[in-house]
């Protein structure tokens, strides 16, 4: 019996807290990607049942940004952060989150207080800026190698040092399979020797 008692004299005691009990939301984050950004403000003993009862204000460094007058149905937006706004529709629920154009967003803390009737409470939650690359890290190497490699081989060191290799490889086979006829290597130097002559890589004999 005691146990049913505590109970509800707890329920009764946080439905009637004098105080408005909002989410706590450390910080939240927002990237290049972002259009907008959305700052948390969630109101969990609300007990309006008409937006005339509520009055929420949001503040950032010390200064009113927002404001929504829910007996005028008026939101005030500072013309620092014009396209902030929240969702009337939602307020009855308890939801008083801000959103706004990344453009408007400047990393810091922001404070949501929300007023219904007698009863207020606040939340503050920071906004961080996070930069990241529109290329995962193995895209980067590439994205730094393929100009690497289109410069070699418009110098030519890329298919010489190709070819060089290429008759390498070709010794080695036919050293390793024990072939008694000597390996083509006209078949490699002569195309290798003009092409060095035609970029005048030759050295004077």
């Amino acid at each position: 019996m005691w146990p049913l008692v505590v109970v509800l004299l707890l329920n009764s005691a946080y439905c009637g807290s004098a105080q408005l009990i909002l989410n706590v939301t450390k910080f939240v984050e927002y990237t290049n990607c972002n259009t907008t950004v959305l700052l948390p403000c969630i109101v969990y003993n609300i007990e309006a049942t008409g937006l005339e009862e509520l009055f929420v204000k949001w503040k950032f460094g010390g200064k009113y940004i927002f404001t929504y007058d829910g007996a005028k149905r008026e939101p005030k937006p500072n013309i620092n952060f014009s396209s902030a706004k929240i969702f009337p529709d939602d307020l009855l629920k308890g939801n008083a989150s801000l959103e706004m154009n990344k453009e408007h967003a400047i990393p810091g803390n922001y404070t949501c207080e929300v007023t219904e009737l007698s009863r207020e409470g606040d939340t503050v939650v920071e906004l961080k800026y996070r930069l990241v690359s529109w290329f995962s890290p193995n895209e980067n190497i590439l994205i730094v190698i393929f100009p690497m490699l289109a410069i070699l081989l418009i110098s030519g060191l890329g298919i010489v040092a190709l070819a060089e290799l290429l008759g390498l490889v070709y010794m080695k086979f036919t050293a390793t399979n024990q072939r008694t006829i000597q390996p083509p290597r006209k078949a490699v130097e002569e195309p290798l020797n003009a092409f060095k002559e035609s970029k005048g890589m030759m050295n004077d004999e």
